[in-house]
């Protein structure tokens, strides 16, 4: 009970933020012009604002949810790095990704090569927190 008493506390005093205003926007973007069908390449973060706000497929989501229950989630992790590290358009096809995520979380994980991205494809959306280009 006394463990309990303390994180109510805490929480009702901290100033924490799950996301931020650049999040959300973000996430609103995506509910008024993506389909509900998209799929997006982003990190594999279980926070990432393209899946937890907007509610869109994302191409890997957090292996800790299914690892444990023994589903082999080696596929389309390897297909994420590969996306961003060494990103071709095979890869892109045989996914079906429809938009690729440039954000703090993914740049944390990898070397990501966005040049390639953005010799290629428009910036669908934009602020100060990530990129988004559209692929098809």
């Amino acid at each position: 009970m006394f463990g309990s008493v303390l994180t109510v506390g805490r929480e009702a005093l901290s100033d924490y933020r799950q996301w931020s205003a650049d999040d959300m926007a973000l996430a609103d973007y995506i509910d008024e012009n993506a389909g509900s069908d998209a799929l997006f390449l982003t990190s594999d973060s279980h926070l990432t604002p393209v899946f937890a706000l907007a509610g869109r497929r994302i191409l890997c989501g957090s292996g800790s949810y299914v690892y444990y229950h023994g589903m082999d989630y080696s596929a389309e992790y390897n297909a994420m790095r590969a996306l961003y590290e060494t990103p071709d358009e095979d890869t892109l096809a045989a996914w079906d990704i429809g938009y690729a995520v440039f954000d703090s979380s993914v740049y944390a994980k990898f070397a990501a090569d966005e040049s390639w991205y953005a010799a290629r494809y428009d910036v669908w959306y934009e602020n100060a927190a990530c990129r988004v280009y559209k692929i098809k």
